[in-house]
């Protein structure tokens, strides 16, 4: 019967140590799953707020390319108004051809011809000669 109490004994202390081994691991299983808790919201909130800047700079991108287009339509637009090279080149000759800067105005015209009359007609004047006899 004394080998059966302490062949009891030796079971009930391997019993409470394995039952206080597990209790540790148990004890480091919690810790450690408390840190990986901490860590992996940690994680989330900054891969949130990562989030939140890409989405931020998406939308800004989105607001700058809305922009650009406007602006390169409007572009386009003004572009169909403007002359073709061809056209330009033909006015050019155009205006080479008919030199405006040779246009007179008719008033102009009649200053001119008044003039040219009063010069013919001082011309053609009998020049008096003073002789002096004395």
């Amino acid at each position: 019967m004394a080998e059966t109490i302490s062949s009891g004994e030796n079971n009930t202390f391997e019993i409470n140590s394995k039952i206080n081994n597990l209790e540790e691991k148990s004890s480091l299983l919690r810790e450690k799953l408390f840190a990986l808790d901490e860590t992996f919201f940690a994680l989330e909130e900054k891969f949130n707020k990562e989030i939140s800047l890409i989405k931020e700079d998406v939308r800004q991108i989105k607001e700058d390319t809305e922009r650009l287009s406007e602006s390169i339509n409007g572009i386009l637009r003004e572009l169909t108004n403007l002359a073709r090279k061809e056209e330009v080149i033909f006015l050019e000759k155009t205006v080479k051809m008919w030199d405006p800067l040779k246009f007179v105005k008719s008033d102009e015209v009649m200053d001119i011809v008044k003039e040219e009359i009063e010069k013919y007609k001082e011309e053609e004047k009998p020049k008096t000669v003073h002789t002096h006899i004395g």
